[in-house]
């Protein structure tokens, strides 16, 4: 037919439809925890050996008697991690107490497994805070949530025995809350945000490096509400309260030059982080710190498997131009032109975008504050040190995405994506205007996502697989 373009049309994906595969995907990142759980050797995880002993000193001598590189880390985020170990027999399996085991024992086991859960909530509450976004648009909050939930290297630390899977999910949880808040109704406005700081306390007493995330969410809530400022800032007690805090900080800083920088990495940090701000970022990637973070988020979690050089690198660059062209889309997708499309809501809501902010420039500044220091910052060029924003990152991912895809079909095809056909009535009954974004063409972010989740678990069964391969011998008792 003359002139007919061919459009993407499918039946819109419903709110019971979404919700069985949201299921689905949580679902499946859970049986894959699950089976990385099983199937990972002993410590293969990052740092897996220092957390299980925590885990053992803490069962011997309680919480002054905890031993080991983690040893500094809050109780709070091994609490169910020891009281799964103790039921499952940790404190009398002697297997248990070796430092390095080359047998899974049951204690660890079910360790384990407690971060697969951790990482259930993650899925789950990255679903509801995509929905809480994007409340007309399914098929991008399925998105999300898979970029979220499916990455290897993630998997690899969610299915090991860490504090990071609690830190991750309460982090998220945290987010979630503040985006409740931001959109709650005035008579239900001061409940929220009693939650979000609820839930934000103990996100960040679960783990000190969920102060970025936590900071930005407060920001974010603040920023939202900036019109109802002033009348606030007509209140004594509100004015007491910033001029309270402003000392309190001051003070603190004060406190931190005091004392011997050699002994304390925050009086270090006081010190170096001007400085830290410039080189960090030039260090961050002069020394490959943004390639391993960009490795260990896909394929090299499994210290000990080698993966050949020329493979290495093509994954990586194919990983980073995937990431480039997603940043590129976001940014467009908060761009006036954007409004031309109806595949993506415009991504201009500050609880997405304050959290990324705020942890990608404490991991480029914690690299850089080590460089200056001559300390080893390893932990900072890894994917894990992103971990606390992942939900709102995997949201800016999935609309960055889809805005690339719209942006290309129209390259080539010369023509807008067409609307779905519930967007189309809304249009021609003038009930919305012409420039805002109604709900995204089913089939384009069904493709995306679709090929998206496919590549997801393709790469990861590849790498669970090598994983497997390099240490068969230990599944193999006698030979390990």
């Amino acid at each position: 037919m003359e002139g007919h373009v061919p459009t993407l049309h499918h039946p819109s994906l419903d709110a019971t439809g979404a919700r069985r595969i949201a299921a689905l995907i949580v679902a499946l990142a859970l049986l894959r925890g699950a089976l990385g759980a099983l199937l990972n050797a002993p410590g293969i995880g990052p740092d897996e050996r220092g957390h299980l002993q925590y885990l053992q000193t803490f069962t011997a001598n309680g919480w002054s008697g905890v031993q080991g590189v983690e040893a500094r880390q809050p109780v709070i985020g091994y609490l169910p991690s020891l009281l799964a170990w103790n039921l499952a027999g940790g404190a009398t399996d002697p297997q248990s107490q070796v430092f390095a085991p080359v047998v899974l024992t049951g204690p660890a086991l079910a360790a384990r497994l407690v971060s697969v859960a951790w990482s259930g909530l993650t899925a789950w509450a990255t679903w509801h805070l995509a929905r809480h976004i994007w409340p007309t648009t399914p098929w991008l909050a399925l998105l999300s949530t898979a970029l979220a939930s499916l990455a290897p290297g993630y998997l690899y630390v969610m299915s090991s025995v860490s504090n990071e899977p609690a830190a991750t999910a309460l982090a998220t949880s945290a987010i979630l809350a503040a985006a409740r808040a931001i959109g709650a109704i005035p008579e239900a406005r001061q409940t929220r945000l009693v939650i979000w700081a609820t839930v934000t306390a103990i996100a960040f007493a679960t783990k000190t490096t969920n102060a970025p995330v936590a900071l930005a969410t407060a920001i974010a809530i603040a920023w939202s509400f900036r019109a109802e400022w002033r009348p606030w800032l007509g209140n004594r007690s509100v004015r007491f309260a910033a001029w309270a805090s402003g000392v309190a900080a001051v003070a603190g800083y004060g406190a931190l030059l005091a004392i011997d920088p050699t002994t304390s990495y925050a009086a270090t940090a006081a010190r170096t982080w001007p400085e830290a701000v410039v080189l960090g970022t030039i260090a961050f990637v002069r020394d490959g710190a943004a390639t391993e973070a960009l490795r260990t988020a896909w394929h090299a979690w499994d210290y000990d498997v080698v993966w050949p050089h020329d493979l290495d690198t093509t994954i990586t660059t194919a990983l980073a131009l995937g990431m480039g062209l997603a940043v590129i889309g976001a940014i467009v997708s908060t761009l006036p032109m954007a409004g031309r499309s109806p595949n993506v809501p415009p991504m201009r809501h500050a609880v997405i975008w304050f959290p990324v902010a705020a942890q990608v420039a404490f991991a480029v500044v914690r690299y850089g504050i080590g460089s200056v220091a001559g300390a080893m910052m390893g932990g900072a060029a890894q994917a894990k040190t992103f971990f606390p924003a992942i939900a709102p990152a995997s949201l800016l991912g999935a609309a960055g995405l889809v805005t690339i895809v719209a942006l290309m079909w129209h390259t080539v095809a010369r023509t807008d994506l067409p609307l779905s056909p519930a967007a189309a009535e809304e249009r021609v009954g003038a009930s919305i205007p012409s420039h805002s974004y109604g709900q995204e063409d089913p089939s384009l972010v069904r493709v995306v996502t679709l090929g998206a989740i496919t590549c997801l678990v393709t790469t990861d069964l590849v790498g669970l697989a090598a994983s497997v391969w390099r240490h068969a011998r230990w599944l193999v008792p006698g030979t390990a």
